[in-house]
């Protein structure tokens, strides 16, 4: 599974949960190492995901259930943006994808304001 396919399954799955659960116990669900999974989710946060999370007993986090929230905070626009960088990506569009991560850049920064 490439990269950006996981991380928009990662985005499914984490919203499906109920319970917290450890990097481990993700990276067991999706074939990959805890490390690969905590540097997946410090993408998402850099564009825009939000996680509430507690330090791990070995170093790293424990994600945590948030049913006030939403447990990742990717609108509709954002995620539709995302996929389409990935789609973008995959066909080696390198100026357009440029223009896209700015625009979503931008338009994070607006909503923050």
């Amino acid at each position: 599974m490439k990269k950006g396919e996981r991380l928009l399954k990662e985005i499914d799955y984490f919203k499906s949960l109920n319970v917290s659960i450890s990097a481990t116990d993700v990276g067991e669900f999706f074939g990959v190492t805890k490390n690969t999974i905590q540097d997946d989710i410090d993408r998402l946060k850099y564009h825009g995901c939000v996680f509430e999370a507690t330090d791990g007993r070995s170093g790293g986090y424990i994600l945590k259930s948030a049913p006030t929230k939403e447990r990742l905070a990717v609108g509709e626009e954002k995620e539709q943006l995302l996929k389409q960088m990935i789609e973008e990506a995959k066909g080696e569009k390198k100026e357009l994808l440029r223009q896209m991560t700015e625009d979503l850049a931008i338009k994070t920064l607006e909503k923050d304001k």
